[in-house]
Formats: C-alpha cells, structure tokens, sequence
C-alpha cells in the first residue's frame, strides 16, 4: 500500500461526520488534511490554486462492455478562485487521470451520478489525452493511452456527494461507486477549504 493510500485509509478514522456539519474537526484531523493538499497563489495571475497531493482510485463496476483494461484510473478535486483570499464561492474541479489499454472518453464522457436515488447531471468534462509507454503486464502491453478529464463541479451538487448516504457515478461509459477513498477525499477536500478560507 502506497503512502498516499495509507493516508487516506488514516483519515477514514477522522471524518465520518465532520463533512456534514455535525461537529467541528479536531487537531488530529486538521494535521492529516493537511497533509494532502496544498495552497498556492499565483501574483501574476492573481490566482489562489488549492491542489491535491493524493488521488483516490476509482473502481470500475461496468468496464467489461467496453473490453478496455486499465492499468490507472483516479480523480482528485482542485479549486482556484480569482484573488489571494481563499473564499468558497465557486466550483469544484474534480480532475479524472485514466491509462488504458484503449482511449474510453474521446467522444463519450458525459459525467452523471445517483445521489441517495437521484439523477444529477454533473457536465461534461474537458479533455486531453496521450500515448504513453509503461511497464505493465496488463495484457503485455507497454503503450497505454493516458486520458486526463477536468470537470467544474458547482458547490452545491459537491456539497450533495459529500453529504450522500449512497452515490455511483458514470463518466462516459464507465460506472463506479463513491468507495471509501474517494469519499474520503472529497470529504478532506471540504474540511481544508473551510479550515483555510480567508476570515
């Protein structure tokens, strides 16, 4: 298990209700937040950037159909916002890395979730993608498509992710469920920009 994963398997301990607005994170949840993001500002752009350290991996539940293996497939937030007062008043990027066997999102990647029973439309995120070469066995190939998907989340439907019982997702093609790694980060995601916005 890598570092980034025993990381996030750390916070599962920290935040089950915090996310909801039921009580305030403590010292020990703050520190492992912490951690797994970073705050930058930009003087030329005069850009606030908050960025993950850690991705969470995604669990395909329905790739067979397309009969594409992946090798990598995660998404982390991000979240930049004009000024150098960190403010949440705008949307929030979630950022899709996949490297297949096969390119999967070059025409079909509209993003959609059930949150607890109902359909949220969540865009249609932007796209780029590359030929890269890597050491797998992954039906001994080396040349892998590396696809990169960026998606503005609006707060409030965020907000919806964070707080559901149950969530699954579908981005072109390809479901997975909200496991715990991924809520896990979204959750963190949260926490570190209340804990960081400008008072």
């Amino acid at each position: 298990m890598t570092k980034p994963q025993l990381m996030l398997l750390a916070l599962l301990l920290f935040i089950p209700t915090v996310a909801k607005g039921q009580e305030k994170p403590d010292a020990d949840t703050l520190n492992q937040v912490n951690k797994m993001f970073a705050l930058e500002y930009d003087k030329f752009d005069n850009k606030t950037l908050v960025d993950s350290l850690t991705a969470a991996g995604v669990k395909p539940t329905r790739p067979e159909g397309v009969g594409v293996l992946f090798n990598e497939f995660n998404l982390k937030p991000s979240y930049v916002i004009n000024g150098k007062d960190l403010r949440m008043n705008g949307s929030i990027i979630l950022i899709f890395n996949s490297v297949a066997t096969d390119w999967l999102f070059l025409d079909s990647r509209d993003f959609k979730a059930v949150v607890d029973g109902e359909s949220i439309d969540l865009g249609r995120p932007n796209h780029s993608g590359l030929v890269v070469t890597r050491d797998t066995a992954l039906q001994g190939e080396r040349v892998m498509c590396q696809e990169m998907m960026l998606v503005a989340i609006p707060l409030a439907s965020y907000m919806k992710l964070v707080k559901a019982k149950k969530v699954d997702f579908r981005l072109g093609e390809i479901e997975f469920p909200m496991n715990d790694e991924i809520s896990t980060i979204l959750k963190a995601f949260i926490i570190y920009l209340n804990n960081h916005q400008a008072k």
